[in-house]
């Protein structure tokens, strides 16, 4: 649906389809608050990071988009099982960020 919002109004002009899509991805994640990083999408595409951070910018800007502001304990998880924190701590770090909302 954003995706065809976007190519509605333009925004893929210039752009690769799929780097439309990517931040389109993106977008999404970010208006439903999800702990998405744009590297971590730019990773499974074939765009760089630089390309897919334009059209997000250009789709956020030209279609108002409701962004919001990710939330710590989304990123929690990914980050305990990259450092392989152990269970209690990763518990103890939850705890931390849900009493600071």
């Amino acid at each position: 649906m954003l995706f065809r919002r976007a190519q509605g109004e333009d925004l893929c002009q210039g752009r690769s389809l799929e780097g439309v899509a990517a931040a389109s991805v993106y977008a999404v994640c970010r208006c439903n608050g999800l702990g998405r990083t744009l590297e971590e999408i730019s990773q499974l595409a074939t765009d760089s990071r630089s390309d897919l951070g334009c059209a997000y910018s250009a789709m956020n800007t030209e279609l108002e988009l409701p962004t919001m502001i990710p939330w710590p304990q989304n990123f929690l998880p990914q980050v305990a099982a990259t450092l392989e924190i152990p269970d209690e701590i990763r518990h103890r770090a939850l705890e931390l960020t849900e009493s600071r909302r």
